[in-house]
């Protein structure tokens, strides 16, 4: 996830109150941070620097429903702003929110088609949607965007593939759990599972 300004800072007080808190950020100081975009918050309400950073390390803290609230704010704000969308993403796909992650990812790709991250998300997404083969695709597009990093790519596009073959070891066994509730049941048997020793078609 990116833990940056799109360049907006406004006001001095703000612009302060926004580097202190993300010098907290990137350190890890989470909760030293938060109380940072709190106070620009309160002082700018509707910041969309502010409410997404602030989304952000809400989601980090844990706190996910604050986190989506406060990055749509962001978003109603500015919505040319692709970062928000990829972060909004990587939420969703946390949360198993699938369509949800698809359509974030996918504004995010559509602002900028060589945003790697944005392009893992959607096919981490498309996999928990079962939609296989644009999960790949989408997959090949992260890899090769994030040629230059590739332990980033390796952990990202490891999230891909284990959603994927979650998704393809369960939809067989589901298609069989829901083969034997087929047959009509007789005798306490289904047609399919009675044994040909079983007595319980006997007069």
């Amino acid at each position: 996830m990116n833990v940056q300004s799109v360049g907006r800072t406004g006001k001095r007080p703000i612009k302060d109150l926004l580097a202190r808190a993300m010098e907290h950020h990137q350190k890890g100081e989470l909760p030293q941070a938060e109380k940072y975009y709190k106070r620009a918050l309160k002082a700018a309400p509707n910041h969309p620097d502010a409410l997404h950073l602030a989304g952000l390390v809400a989601h980090q803290l844990g706190r996910q429903p604050r986190a989506i609230k406060l990055i749509n704010k962001a978003i109603k704000k500015d919505c040319n702003q692709k970062v928000f969308y990829t972060n909004l993403s990587a939420i969703h796909n946390h949360l198993s929110n699938w369509e949800d992650a698809r359509a974030a990812a996918s504004s995010a790709v559509k602002l900028d088609e060589a945003d790697g991250e944005a392009w893992g998300n959607l096919g981490q997404a498309l996999a928990g949607l079962g939609e296989i083969d644009e999960a790949f695709s989408s997959a090949k597009k992260a890899q090769k965007l994030w040629a230059k990093t590739p332990l980033y790519v390796s952990l990202h596009t490891l999230k891909c593939c284990l959603a994927l073959a979650a998704y393809l070891l369960t939809a067989p066994l589901v298609s069989q759990l829901e083969a034997r509730r087929a047959p009509e049941e007789n005798g306490g048997h289904t047609a399919r599972a009675c044994p040909t020793h079983c007595r319980c078609h006997d007069g």
